[in-house]
């Protein structure tokens, strides 16, 4: 990836852990970001715990979101002249440990 890409991709992508949720379930940015939840948030009685925003430079025809089956993982991909890109925001609560051994299996499989 060149200088100028990674420079742009720094600062085009946040991902967040714990974010601030509205009473409406929603959380907060500005008119400039796109904002992604995980993709079962609406079907879980449990607040989502990650989020991440994609700034709206970002092409949406180069990159998509993909399904995980937890409230506490955002995969974002990726593509572009680089080839693709995944990225995981993650958030693993040290109490239950179920993010990773999912995440293993997802990543054995996508690969």
């Amino acid at each position: 990836m060149s200088k100028h890409a990674d420079s742009f991709l720094s600062h085009c992508i946040v991902a967040l852990q714990e974010p601030f949720i509205d009473t409406l379930g929603n959380t907060k940015a500005t008119p400039d970001w796109n904002i992604i939840y995980p993709m079962h948030r609406f079907t879980h009685n449990k607040q989502s715990r990650t989020v991440t925003l994609i700034h709206k430079q970002l092409d949406t025809n180069n990159w998509r979101q993909i399904l995980f089956p937890s409230l506490d993982v955002v995969v974002i991909q990726m593509q572009g002249a680089f080839g693709k890109l995944t990225i995981v925001n993650i958030y693993d609560d040290s109490k239950k440990r179920e993010v990773l051994p999912a995440l293993t299996a997802f990543l054995d499989k996508e690969s």
